[in-house]
């Protein structure tokens, strides 16, 4: 009983700092995953089928073609 009269703030603290630190994982978990999904391109981009190393390499191949 004396230490809840001389430390009553800290009750309160026990269940408050856990409710905190879960919400800031699930910030951080969210926004985390949506600027993943903003830095993404989309995907009928042309450029998330062909990259860099297989433009180069349809225009090797197609060096070859004699149309």
């Amino acid at each position: 009983i004396l230490t809840d009269l001389l430390f009553p703030k800290y009750r309160y603290w026990a269940v408050a700092f856990p409710a905190y630190a879960m919400m800031l994982i699930i910030f951080v978990c969210v926004m985390y995953t949506s600027l993943n999904y903003i830095v993404t391109i989309p995907p009928n981009s042309w450029n998330s089928l062909c990259g860099e190393v297989f433009t180069y390499f349809i225009s090797f191949l197609c060096s070859f073609v004699w149309f």
